[in-house]
């Protein structure tokens, strides 16, 4: 099984807080039949680096603690006007350097703004895999605009 959306990098966002943690969280993600997990801090721009490095450190701790999960590479991205352009630049990550962006929205606005972002980061190459649709109020709101999302190529 693959975890898609994990906040296990210690430190980064409100997920772990410590490798401890960290290393606690894999453990209980292995022993439920997970094996690949994408590393996905929150984050707007920046921190390539930072999570690369993250995913490092971790990653050889899981092997000298001997539990079998591999982490992939990525971020939540909050979702801008200057997404697609970060992306193509690659100062934001993809799920494990794949054409999958993770992308998060605001909960409470109307949609269009969000549906002109995941537009343009389909025009630049990439297939947008929505975080979490079922907590924005637009959604809950207008429901069809999941189907329209997805027409467009969204995933979730």
């Amino acid at each position: 099984m693959i975890d898609l959306h994990c906040h296990i990098l210690p430190g980064l966002d409100d997920g772990s807080q410590s490798f401890e943690e960290s290393l606690a969280m894999a453990d209980m993600a292995a022993s439920h039949g997970i094996r690949q997990i994408a590393v996905t801090p929150h984050c707007v721009s920046g921190r390539v680096g930072e999570v690369l490095e993250g995913v490092q450190l971790l990653q050889a701790l899981l092997e000298e603690e001997h539990i079998p999960v591999r982490l992939y590479p990525g971020m939540e991205i909050f979702g801008t006007y200057d997404t697609a352009r970060l992306l193509r630049e690659r100062k934001l990550l993809t799920l494990g350097g794949s054409r999958y962006p993770l992308i998060e929205f605001a909960f409470h606005t109307d949609g269009e703004e969000e549906t002109e972002i995941l537009q343009s980061v389909i025009d630049a190459g990439f297939t947008p895999l929505v975080a979490h649709p079922e907590r924005y109020s637009y959604i809950c709101d207008e429901p069809e605009l999941v189907n329209r999302w997805r027409a467009m190529g969204c995933l979730f």
